[in-house]
């Protein structure tokens, strides 16, 4: 189950069509190589440390979390998962699929855990509350947080935004906020090239917020275009207090 501790919660766009695309293209290992570079990162930086509670900060519908506990239980890790996002359909999508952690529907303006509490916090694609983050870690813990770059889903973008002010995207501002607010340990970049096919584009167009912003028509010129492969290009962002 889950526990909702959102009093006014409004339905948004996260909603039920959205996670069901997202579970899809998650369990065709779009983001694998990514949840492998995380396990390597945690695993170099608190070797030697038992671990025992992650945060996911805007954890969707879970997928995320679980794969990297999967990933540490390969060297004996078992970590207490506990994945929070402000989207009740996720976190319901996410209860009913992975039972042994703890999810909750909630703000990263108000965690609802004391001070000093996970060993690592987990911000993927997704937005931050440093002072939250800050304050629930503990003191010798990690946040991770991942950020897209300017080749993520490229192909996506020269569709939908070609000639646009969106057309060109810089994430500079976010990192200066991660270094303004944390101790910046280390900054990875990790790009590789995904294939998809069958109903995996519509999937992805339909899990990704880049299709927000745009209009009908460049939406229907996306589905009919002919792309074969995507782009997966990411930042990894690892701080401290």
């Amino acid at each position: 189950g889950y526990v909702n501790l959102l009093a006014n919660y409004r339905p948004s766009k996260y909603d039920k069509h959205l996670f069901n695309s997202r579970r899809l293209i998650n369990e065709t290992g779009f983001f694998d190589p990514l949840i492998l570079q995380i396990k390597n990162i945690i695993e170099n930086h608190l070797s030697g440390r038992s671990l025992s509670k992650i945060l996911d900060a805007g954890c969707g519908e879970g997928y995320h979390l679980v794969k990297l506990q999967e990933a540490l239980a390969e060297n004996g890790g078992n970590v207490l998962g506990v994945g929070m996002d402000i989207s009740k359909e996720g976190i319901l999508k996410a209860s009913k699929n992975y039972k042994n952690n703890i999810w909750l529907v909630a703000d990263i303006a108000n965690i609802p855990f004391k001070t000093r509490q996970f060993d690592i916090i987990l911000n993927i694609l997704s937005p931050a509350n440093y002072e939250e983050f800050s304050r629930v870690l503990l003191d010798e813990g990690i946040i991770i947080k991942v950020i897209p770059n300017q080749d993520y889903l490229i192909e996506f973008r020269k569709i939908l935004y070609d000639k646009t002010s969106q057309d060109d995207y810089s994430n500079h501002k976010t990192i200066d906020l991660f270094k303004d607010n944390l101790e910046l340990i280390a900054l990875k970049n990790i790009k590789y090239p995904v294939s998809i096919g069958g109903n995996n584009l519509e999937d992805l167009v339909a899990m990704t917020p880049l299709s927000w912003g745009t209009s009908e028509a460049n939406l229907a010129r996306l589905l009919k275009a002919d792309i074969n492969e995507v782009t997966v290009d990411l930042t990894i962002l690892l701080g401290g207090k």
